[in-house]
């Protein structure tokens, strides 16, 4: 696994229903790993889809040829464009 840590020093606490954690413990046994493995192979997997998921937008033809067709277009920027071109951009985490 990419960015594995031999020995992992953070940790995630959950409490969880008695009957979630059969199940939990009974996938794990089934994919022959421990319940630590099971649960971080299992949450890693759905943050880095969320994650992709967000970073990512999909066009369909109309809006793909658009966006092409926006790009090829040699016009100078009008004012709206400059305004918006020279606004300060703040990113928080």
């Amino acid at each position: 696994m990419a960015g594995y840590e031999k020995s992992p020093r953070e940790r995630i606490e959950i409490r969880i229903a008695k009957f979630h954690k059969d199940e939990v413990e009974e996938a794990a046994s089934i994919q022959g790993i421990s319940v630590s493995a099971f649960v971080t192979s299992t949450i890693l997997e759905a943050a880095r889809k969320i994650r992709r998921d967000y970073h990512t937008t999909v066009l369909d033809r109309e809006e793909s040829e658009a966006f092409v067709r926006m790009l090829e277009d040699k016009s100078p920027p009008n004012a709206e464009l400059r305004k918006l071109m020279s606004m300060k951009v703040i990113v928080r985490k």
